[in-house]
């Protein structure tokens, strides 16, 4: 689990899938991993207004799926996570602000500014993380 918590920590992008009116749907979104032991240790946290499309889907739904990975023309060298579980709008925003605002800077002033942003929570019951090892990919669920 610890590669898994080392490997969302190296990224900062989540691609995030929900489902719903319309069918299904990605986001792609700046992404705070929150601290824990385990899969509490997975969840990723971000920011939006209740009135997109994905947090639209998710009130009505919140079966999420995300991916992660680094962007590579090289095949053997693919590395990423995936995810799914239930995300929802966080309980403790003052926190979550704390923290995302720490990982990024430069986020601050339009947050402050924008009371119609939320921050969500993604909480993982299941992850996959590929590895490129010996130029092969190498896969580990929890």
């Amino acid at each position: 689990m610890i590669a898994l918590h080392r490997a969302l920590d190296l990224h900062h992008v989540l691609h995030l899938g929900t489902n719903g009116d319309g069918g299904a749907h990605v986001a792609a979104l700046f992404y705070l991993r929150l601290p824990g032991e385990g899969m509490e240790g997975a969840r990723l946290a971000w920011i939006s207004t209740r009135d997109v499309l994905h947090s639209r889907h998710l009130l009505l739904d919140p079966r999420a799926a995300a991916s992660i990975s680094a962007s590579t023309p090289a095949i053997g060298a693919i590395e990423g996570i995936q995810l799914r579980g239930q995300a929802g709008i966080a309980e403790d925003q003052a926190a979550i602000r704390a923290a995302y605002i720490a990982r990024f800077p430069e986020s601050a002033a339009w947050i402050e500014s924008s009371p119609a942003h939320v921050f969500w929570v993604l909480r993982p019951s299941w992850a996959r993380l590929i590895e490129t090892v010996e130029g092969r990919p190498a896969r580990t669920e929890w």
